[in-house]
């Protein structure tokens, strides 16, 4: 298992990725969270549309980010604050604040210096007011049956997967990792989630869900294997405002799941 540091629940490094583009296409993919005027930093990973590490292989010519969108009248910074490993396995770091509370889009572009070609991708960083002291980090791996809980071993019945480039686990797992509770319908196959204040409604096979009443649509849909119901983990975490972060093996594949909430 890929081993992932953090101090007092709260995760030094986030991560992001970014797709090989020739026509300026963005892949959008997790939110971050960070607090107000923190100097954070945030890992970047090139990656391509399978979620493969990808490296240039060819010198770097500009690095740049557009402010997408922010808080009114917040001020934001970023910079590269590490980019020594870009070329050779396309791994930066970008440092960012922001001096007000709310949601952040950065959108990075990675120009190669000989060639006509670039890399890109739009990050949502979600800026809060303080730090969430009860934070709870959980790790997984895929194929195994025992997860991680703030150092603590916890056991399983059924190990995570992954199924069509997505990493799946059973409904009731997700209940006992997220302290949420689920229920599943069996006559409309409808599966609730609720924490706290948030509620997430989705039924088997459809890449439809709800999250407080509001539709949106997901790239993979929940399923009903061996008697369990198997639902996209990721899309659960970030409805729940969730850090989640993948790590892979040399062949691409994902490994390890970190989740901060």
């Amino acid at each position: 298992m890929t081993r992932i540091f953090y101090k007092n629940g709260l995760v030094f490094l986030l991560s992001a990725v970014i797709l090989f583009c020739t026509a300026g296409i963005a892949l959008a993919d997790d939110t971050y969270h960070v607090t107000v005027s923190e100097n954070a930093r945030i890992d970047i990973q090139i990656t391509d549309s399978q979620g493969r590490s990808v490296a240039p292989g060819q010198p770097i010519g500009e690095i740049s980010y557009i402010i997408k969108s922010k808080p009114e009248n917040a001020k934001v910074s970023t910079y590269t604050a590490n980019d020594s490993e870009l070329e050779s396995s396309g791994k930066l770091t970008m440092a960012f604040s922001c001096d007000k509370p709310g949601t952040v889009e950065v959108q990075t572009f990675i120009r190669l210096k000989d060639v006509a070609r670039y890399y890109t991708g739009t990050h949502t960083i979600q800026v809060n007011e303080t730090k969430k002291e009860d934070s709870v980090i959980v790790i997984m791996s895929i194929g195994s049956k025992q997860f991680i809980v703030n150092n603590d071993v916890v056991q399983t019945d059924v190990a995570p997967l992954v199924k069509e480039g997505r990493t799946y686990v059973p409904l009731r797992v997700l209940s006992n990792m997220f302290d949420a509770t689920c229920n599943y319908d069996s006559t409309t196959q409808t599966i609730t989630i609720t924490k706290g204040e948030d509620t997430i409604t989705m039924t088997v096979g459809s890449p439809i869900y709800t999250l407080n009443g509001a539709t949106h649509t997901m790239d993979a849909a929940s399923y009903i294997a061996d008697g369990r119901t198997m639902v996209p983990i990721r899309f659960i975490a970030n409805a729940f405002g969730s850090v989640i972060k993948p790590t892979y093996n040399q062949s691409g594949e994902v490994a390890d799941i970190m989740i901060q909430m």
